[in-house]
């Protein structure tokens, strides 16, 4: 939706906002657009708030050259999944209204801002005085919520279009698309030309910019044209898009000194091996490398033996050219984050973090291009092509055909991970942990959007490489022995030390010796239906009760809370649960053990519940569902999940049903 040169225009529901420029939408753009793009997830609809003309250009009375054309910005927003663009007309008029008006009639009132996404330099409204600090006053008086971000850096310095618009002007096409996060493009129609190209020998397509499209410094480029182009956005690796076409070039941006007198502004692309007629074609051609700048030769003699030199060093560069371009820009700028003000923890600290620039910048072979690949895989915390659960509801269905009524072989927690293997039609064929099988794409976030997700949702866990793994109150063999853990059974860290790692065994912080386990980042995996199973023998009521206990699979663990939906701790979710079959138990773990009757570990059957602790004081319920699972509030990290029945040495069973 475009909302373009009017004042009068409001929206039918709730939005997350951002406000600016947005000229180049560059990465440090996307930090920003990615929080208004999550907030989908909760129903609110996207929106990019910005100004026409800009404030800069209104103010200066003097014409702007920009990244992108206004045409270049609404498509790449509308690819990005923006639901709509507010395109405020800016004059003497508008630019008058009082900062805390302008966010009071339009931000909240028309646009039904729920949350407002921008970075800490925002600046709008009369003066300017449009800030952060105006909209943090503003938010609890009118209902939304505020999310400044600081600015990405690239070597220290800050990721802006001013930046990226010095390397522009000095033709570091590499540094500039990797700034950008993308290549540097030119979209319009194919138009004819004077025809000198082919007179010389060289067939050129002519392409004339916007007048307000700001183009790198006069001189011959290596370039990529794309026929019948997609979005600019980053497609998932491997995806196929049959009907586009990549052809290498190589590009003159200038006003042709050697053969003409009238000085006209064009760029000219001659096309490697290719001599089909292109005129009123729409194409997109990307800048890859700048090789040389623009000169004025002797004759027409002289400029066509550089022509010549020009080809066989496009020849030579795209020899070394990946086959993949936008899979090895996907890898490199996903396996190399650049840093950012707010990374911290476990999970930053092994995260590789890079300047983007320092691998574009270097030259490559096409075998380094593809040993570059084969390293990336399984990088994207175990996965190569990574999928994430996003479902609001807690799981994904894992069927056995790509069918709505298909065989169920398993459920993918919300934000669990998944390697996407294949697509068929609207369904992604996945492997999760143990269970293979399709679920339906809608759900599935792949690509930017998953590998961003899982950055938020991943932790870094502790693998038991070892039955009986000692789990102890302090760092020291001299510490008592709090509980044992199975082989297998993973425990989050919350920090490494020199032999030891500190981790959470449900919401009880505790160490165990780093030389029994495997650290590594990692997400949630499916679990299989055979996991999931009851047993023979059970009782409709105790089916019953598990089958309400796992309804509320994924929601948080709150420390106190009684509340199945809004946080509970692990007494309080087994008060609930039991409670909505009759049966009154106290909040308390350590008192509900003392409730029922106790028995064997032999004779448990699913709704029975299991009690752990610290050395032979109770501290934690958990209820079996069969299977050898349990179900149970752990901690704030992990909320309400299922794990192994042995996760932790288990202190006591107790039967509350007895049917």
């Amino acid at each position: 939706m475009l909302i373009s040169d009017t004042l009068d225009f409001s929206l039918d529901k709730p939005s997350a906002i951002t406000i600016g420029k947005f000229d180049g939408l560059h990465l440090g753009h996307m930090t920003i657009l990615n929080e208004i793009l999550r907030a989908k997830e909760q129903g609110l609809a996207a929106v990019v708030v910005t100004f026409i003309p800009s404030p800069g250009a209104f103010f200066s009375g003097k014409p702007e050259k920009n990244l992108l054309t206004a045409d270049e910005k609404r498509s790449l927003l509308a690819s990005l999944g923006i639901d709509c663009l507010v395109e405020f007309p800016f004059d003497q008029k508008t630019a008058a209204i009082p900062a805390e008006e302008f966010a009071r009639e339009y931000l909240v009132r028309r646009l039904k801002a729920r949350l407002i996404a921008a970075g800490d330099d925002l600046s709008f409204g009369k003066g300017g005085r449009g800030n952060p600090a105006l909209l943090q006053r503003l938010a609890p008086q009118h209902g939304f919520s505020l999310r400044i971000l600081h600015k990405l850096t690239d070597n220290g310095r800050e990721i802006s279009s001013s930046y990226i618009k010095e390397e522009l002007h000095a033709g570091h096409m590499e540094k500039v698309n990797a700034l950008m996060g993308r290549s540097f493009s030119l979209s319009g129609e194919v138009v004819r030309g004077a025809h000198l190209g082919h007179t010389l020998g060289f067939p050129t397509l002519n392409l004339i910019p916007a007048p307000d499209k700001l183009l790198p410094p006069g001189g011959v480029y290596y370039t990529l044209l794309h026929l019948h182009p997609a979005h600019e956005g980053t497609k998932l690796p491997g995806a196929s898009d049959e009907k586009a076409r990549q052809l290498f070039g190589m590009t003159n941006v200038g006003r042709k000194p050697t053969a003409e007198k009238k000085a006209q502004l064009g760029v000219e692309t001659h096309l490697l091996d290719f001599d089909e007629e292109l005129y009123g074609r729409q194409v997109r051609l990307e800048f890859l490398h700048h090789t040389r700048k623009e000169r004025k030769f002797a004759d027409l003699e002289k400029l066509k033996e550089m022509l010549q030199r020009d080809l066989a060093g496009a020849r030579q560069y795209f020899a070394k050219y990946p086959a993949l371009p936008v899979l090895l820009l996907f890898l490199l700028l996903t396996l190399a984050p650049i840093r950012t003000q707010a990374a911290s923890g476990p999970i930053a600290k092994r995260l590789p973090i890079a300047g983007i620039s320092a691998f574009m910048a270097e030259e490559f072979t096409r075998d380094e291009y593809v040993e570059a690949w084969e390293n990336a895989k399984g990088k994207y915390f175990g996965y190569t092509h990574i999928g994430l659960a996003g479902t609001e509801d807690n799981n994904l269905n894992i069927r056995e055909k790509p069918e709505k009524e298909g065989k169920l072989v398993g459920k993918l927690p919300k934000n669990a991970g998944c390697e996407v293997l294949s697509r068929d039609g609207d369904w992604y064929y996945i492997k999760s942990g143990k269970v293979e099988g399709y679920v339906f794409a809608d759900y599935l976030l792949t690509g930017p959007m998953a590998i961003r997700r899982a950055r938020n949702e991943a932790a870094v866990m502790a693998t038991s490489t070892t039955g009986g793994l000692r789990v102890r109150e302090e760092p020291s063999l001299e510490a008592d022995i709090v509980t044992l853990v199975a082989e297998g059974e993973q425990l989050e860290v919350i920090e490494e030390q020199d032999n030891w790692v500190k981790v959470y065994v449900d919401d009880d912080e505790l160490y165990v010796s780093a030389d029994y386990v495997n650290v590594a980042i990692s997400l949630e995996k499916a679990v299989s239906m055979k996991e999931l199973a009851y047993g023979q023998g059970v009782s409709d009521t105790r089916i019953d009760l598990v089958n309400y206990a796992k309804k509320f699979l994924g929601n948080p663990y709150v420390w106190g809370g009684t509340s199945l939906t809004k946080g509970a701790d692990c007494s309080g979710y087994v008060m609930q649960i039991f409670k909505q079959f009759g049966i009154s138990l106290p909040h308390s773990s350590k008192a509900q053990a003392n409730c029922g009757t106790k028995i064997s570990a032999s004779q448990l059957k699913p709704g029975d519940l299991i009690f752990y602790g610290k050395r032979s004081t109770i501290n934690h319920v958990a209820i079996y569902i069969g299977g050898g699972q349990v179900i149970n509030a752990s901690n704030k990290r992990n909320g309400i999940c299922i794990k192994g029945m042995n996760y932790r040495t288990p202190l006591k069973y107790v039967r509350i049903l007895n049917n």
